[in-house]
């Protein structure tokens, strides 16, 4: 074998091998639910973008439904949640694996009313508990159950967005709105008159975690690793800079 022809043997199986390691690479798909805002997905598909790299994976978001996201993800349709609060014991998990290190924090869940309603929160509170009052929760969203439970909530109905919610506020349809911040912040941002609401109470946060099917097992330790070498996405800090929020005005 000539010195060129051995060259070009070299380059060639170079070139070869890099073909295969890129046709090898596989893309790990993750149902991420329709709530979550464009700019904050962006955000954390770059975590993932991060985590995924050191373990030969690229991420894709599938962007559906909170139902159908969990259908697909336990079914092995897709192959995986982008960010679920803990719901280890739901049935609709059983093939779904939690990563223990969180995608997403400080997503403050609060209640929302007019800024004329002057009311005190334990007078909210007894009205809620009374059925007194009409109160609006975003459709799909876990915590749901809790607030139900922990305030007692009579009289509530399950919206499919927080744009609607305002509206039905507004137009004086309902009287309070429990649920995310930054859906509220999100529609509030495209109405006439986002002054005339008001935040009244943080009722609590939520984090959010990864979830793999049971088919990526091997993953999950370390996903698990390189997910703690990032920070990660917080929600709270993503709603003062995107809605210029200042929580003690």
């Amino acid at each position: 074998m000539t010195k060129k022809n051995w060259l070009q043997c070299v380059v060639l199986t170079a070139f070869c091998l890099s073909a295969n390691s890129i046709v090898a690479r596989e893309t790990i798909v993750l149902s991420c639910f329709e709530h979550i805002p464009a700019e904050a997905l962006i955000k954390i598909k770059a975590i993932y973008d991060r985590a995924f790299d050191p373990l030969g994976y690229d991420a894709s978001f599938w962007v559906i439904p909170t139902k159908r996201g969990l259908h697909t993800a336990n079914s092995g349709e897709s192959d995986g949640l982008c960010a679920r609060v803990k719901d280890d014991e739901n049935p609709n998990f059983d093939n779904l694996i939690r990563i223990n290190e969180p995608v997403i924090i400080n997503d403050q869940v609060s209640f929302w009313t007019l800024k004329e309603n002057d009311r005190s929160i334990s007078e909210i509170y007894k009205l809620l508990s009374e059925g007194k009052v009409s109160t609006a929760l975003m459709m799909g969203f876990i915590y749901n159950d809790q607030i139900i439970e922990e305030l007692n909530l009579q009289g509530y109905t399950t919206l499919k967005s927080a744009d609607s919610a305002i509206k039905m506020l507004l137009s004086g349809r309902i009287d309070y709105i429990i649920t995310s911040d930054f859906l509220i912040y999100s529609a509030l941002s495209h109405i006439k008159s986002p002054k005339k609401v008001k935040k009244i109470q943080k009722l609590f946060d939520q984090t959010y975690y990864p979830y793999l099917n049971q088919k990526h097992q091997s993953l999950v330790e370390p996903l698990n690793k390189e997910l703690h070498k990032i920070l990660p996405f917080d929600m709270n800090e993503f709603n003062q800079k995107k809605f210029g929020i200042n929580e003690t005005e």
